[in-house]
């Protein structure tokens, strides 16, 4: 597959989309525009492999509780998938054909790991955007368990949630349940490449994070913090006629922003470079 194609598909799958895309093809169609011949359906097949692998030691036991223990059991201790904590900037880590490959990423790459081995299982698991930590929940009958793949797919409490939010945030932000509610399959993949668009502009790759931007205005196209952040890049860029439409473009999605002067002032400087070009 290549990048054109990858790109149609996946505006195919996410536009107007909510709950019901498959959020690991899409996570591995965005992969593709990063590694052109990249077949999605090769790494389908190969979770789909996992997933045969941990039904097999289970044999007909679909108890819940015995699944999470096989597949922790399977996934961290013999195919070693880890957290990457030593290098958690690596874009490699937002990668999901990176992270089968390498066995390591980040906690919302793991979690797609995870929930697509599950989901083959019969066993129906929630993704859970918790601040600055992406979890996974099983929702029971008498009780819901909470899921850290990035450190194993260890049980989390509350309370561990509640410290992690104070060592991250201090007073800043405080603990609220709804931290630990379900999230749409939109604000998981909208997650992915915010991680990934963070990456690319700590490292200042402009041209890799415009691209992460653009595919998150095919799936939310008037999102305003998006919209903003691609004008930016492309003033970066030297591209002034996107910067100066898309900077236009947020003050009219957002006129009383609290940044609004300070995108004036970005504007007014694209129109001036962009009329001494022309």
């Amino acid at each position: 597959m290549n990048a054109e194609e990858a790109r149609r598909r996946f505006a195919e799958l996410v536009f107007g989309q909510d709950a019901d895309f498959d959020l690991v093809e899409a996570a591995l169609l965005i992969a593709v525009e990063e590694y052109p011949g990249l077949e999605p359906d090769l790494y389908l097949e190969r979770l789909r492999g996992m997933a045969d692998e941990v039904g097999h030691r289970l044999g007909l036991d679909r108890d819940p509780q015995h699944i999470i223990a096989a597949i922790n059991e399977y996934l961290f201790t013999d195919l070693g998938f880890v957290g990457n904590e030593a290098d958690y900037y690596d874009p490699r880590n937002s990668y999901l054909n990176e992270v089968i490959e390498r066995r390591t990423g980040l906690p919302v790459t793991l979690s797609l790991v995870y929930m697509e081995i599950a989901r083959h299982l019969g066993l129906s698991l929630v993704g859970v955007g918790f601040p600055a930590h992406f979890l996974i929940k099983y929702v029971g009958p008498e009780a819901d368990l909470i899921l850290d793949p990035f450190r194993g797919g260890r049980v989390t409490t509350e309370e561990e949630c509640v410290e992690q939010l104070r060592q991250v945030y201090g007073s800043r932000l405080r603990f609220r349940p709804e931290f630990l509610e379900p999230t749409t399959s939109r604000a998981v993949l909208a997650r992915l490449l915010k991680n990934l668009e963070g990456v690319y502009l700590r490292q200042r790759d402009y041209a890799h994070a415009y691209a992460v931007v653009e595919r998150f205005l095919l799936m939310q196209p008037d999102a305003p913090d998006e919209v903003r952040e691609r004008g930016l890049i492309a003033f970066r860029l030297g591209d002034m006629r996107r910067a100066i439409a898309d900077l236009r473009r947020y003050l009219q999605l957002r006129p009383e922003a609290r940044d609004r002067d300070s995108i004036r002032n970005q504007l007014a400087l694209a129109r001036r470079v962009w009329r001494m070009r022309n």
